[in-house]
């Protein structure tokens, strides 16, 4: 390897390095100035006690994002058939009502021939 090709390289695996294990913190100096530095001995003594951690970007789980897809598409499945069967319940009921409508119809009617008032004259 050339000079060159080891020192891109160097400073390559000290950054990737830096990125994965550094604590990343900022501080604000007297001027309002927002510095971030790699750790907490990097801040002026007389800055550290407002010291602060940005908060993690949360790391993608595939596992928990799948469970999580797979229950809620199990939920929406549930909604859907509780609202099929609640239809279905309603069409049952009133297919029922107009059922008995038409045999309480149909007695009236055939009360009436059987007493006559059911005859013109």
């Amino acid at each position: 390897m050339g000079g060159r090709s080891f020192f891109i390289l160097t400073a390559l695996l000290c950054s990737i390095h830096s990125l994965a294990f550094g604590q990343q913190v900022r501080y604000m100096d007297s001027s309002g100035n927002i510095h971030f530095v790699d750790n907490v001995y990097q801040v002026p003594p007389r800055y550290r006690q407002q010291v602060e951690t940005p908060t993690p970007v949360p790391v993608l789980d595939r596992k928990a994002l799948a469970e999580k897809k797979r229950q809620e598409q199990e939920a929406k499945r549930e909604k859907m058939e509780k609202e099929r069967e609640k239809r279905r319940e309603e069409r049952e009921r009133k297919y029922e009502e107009q059922r008995r409508k038409k045999e309480e119809a149909k007695k009236n009617r055939d009360k009436a021939r059987a007493t006559g008032f059911g005859r013109l004259q």
